[in-house]
């Protein structure tokens, strides 16, 4: 019982987190791993449980006013396929590498976040070329989030920003239902390969529901400004953590 509260509360925190700034994966693996499960594991059962966290955000942002909703059939199919090709490339492939990647990725991104004042704060209008160009990168994004989930948030956050032209709680708004679609799409691929230590994936799944829920309407209370430097600190401490620290 102590075990399956512990699992619920590291589900609860590094949902609530994600969901403010991005980054649950960074809590939550490492918390699996602590229990003694092996990497691929734990990466396919806190996937298994992010399914909680888009839940509880889905239903959270669904009535947030913030979803640019001409983006949501094609990025949501784009995060179907995505979430599935990087769910089986996960199965075949050494993480250590990756997490290198990431890491050195989000600390050469992050000055990108700050060079306008106005990013992820005020929309910016695209045009539908651009907009083609930006599903690419999306698709690129979510296959990479299919089978490395922790840091991905971030680069995520990242096209939504930057290629797109969304404030930080469109992005957000915007990419709940992607993001369920492609979790529940890698799960799937995991649970069929039995990745999924559900003893841990069941409780970490519940309070990583309640989290995303909390977590979502507190970043829609705060508001973008509040949230923005709050996202640079944590992609600093992501990116630090990832090179150094794993």
């Amino acid at each position: 019982m102590l075990e399956i509260a512990l699992v619920f509360l590291l589900g609860f925190v590094s949902s609530f987190v994600g969901s403010v700034a991005s980054g649950a994966g960074l809590i939550s693996v490492p918390g699996l791993l602590l229990l003694g499960i092996p990497p691929h594991v734990a990466l396919a059962t806190a996937k298994f449980g992010g399914i909680g966290t888009r839940t509880g955000n889905l239903v959270r942002y669904f009535r947030s006013g913030f979803t640019v909703k001409h983006l949501v059939l094609p990025m949501t199919i784009i995060a179907g396929i995505g979430g599935m090709i990087g769910a089986r490339i996960l199965i075949e492939v050494d993480e250590k590498f990756l997490t290198k990647l990431v890491g050195i990725l989000l600390i050469v991104l992050l000055p990108f976040l700050y060079l306008r004042r106005d990013i992820g704060l005020v929309q910016k209008n695209i045009s539908k070329a651009r907009e083609r160009y930006s599903h690419i990168l999306y698709l690129v994004q979510k296959t990479w989030q299919g089978f490395f989930g922790p840091g991905s948030g971030f680069l995520s956050l990242y096209v939504m920003l930057n290629a797109y032209g969304l404030t930080i709680l469109q992005a957000k708004a915007t990419t709940r239902l992607p993001g369920f679609v492609s979790t529940v799409a890698s799960s799937t691929v995991f649970l069929l390969a039995g990745l999924v230590n559900f003893k841990l994936g069941i409780p970490l799944l519940v309070g990583m529901l309640f989290g995303g829920y909390v977590g979502a309407h507190t970043a829609i209370k705060k508001g973008n400004a509040w949230i923005k430097p709050i996202i640079g600190i944590f992609i600093l401490f992501v990116g630090v953590k990832l090179l150094f620290f794993q």
